[in-house]
């Protein structure tokens, strides 16, 4: 990871691989031996606009993006990865997005070949 106090974990079997990064993406660009993993768990990111209407949520030049990647940075490393699958999760209230949102922005992410989905409480996961 980029940062000194940030880590992340592969896990391998015989068959599949899952990176899971639970904080910080801030300036990561990911290492090869992640690229095409079946299963990435990451942190959404900041919402410095409102992922469906365009609004702008936070200023430019809030002091929280020196330390988080926001969501469009968090999509680039989305790209980037290539993974089958992907979680966004560290999802937080202020951000003012609804469980149903979240389907909405996944379904608009899907049309994009994005395929992402957003972490909630008792979730399942199979790899």
């Amino acid at each position: 990871m980029a940062e000194d106090y940030v880590y992340a974990f592969l896990i391998e079997s015989d068959s599949k691989k899952v990176l899971i990064a639970m904080d910080e993406l801030n300036n990561w660009k990911p290492h090869e031996d992640v690229i095409g993993v079946d299963l990435a768990i990451l942190p959404v990111g900041i919402f410095e606009f409102h992922p469906l209407n365009g609004e702008r949520l936070l200023l430019e030049d809030h002091p929280v993006f020196q330390e988080e990647a926001t969501f469009n940075e968090t999509l680039e490393i989305v790209k980037t990865l290539e993974a089958k699958h992907v979680i966004l999760t560290h999802i937080e209230e202020p951000n003012g997005l609804s469980f149903n949102d979240f389907k909405e922005l996944e379904n608009k992410l899907k049309s994009y070949g994005l395929n992402i989905e957003f972490a909630y409480d008792t979730q399942l996961v199979k790899v």
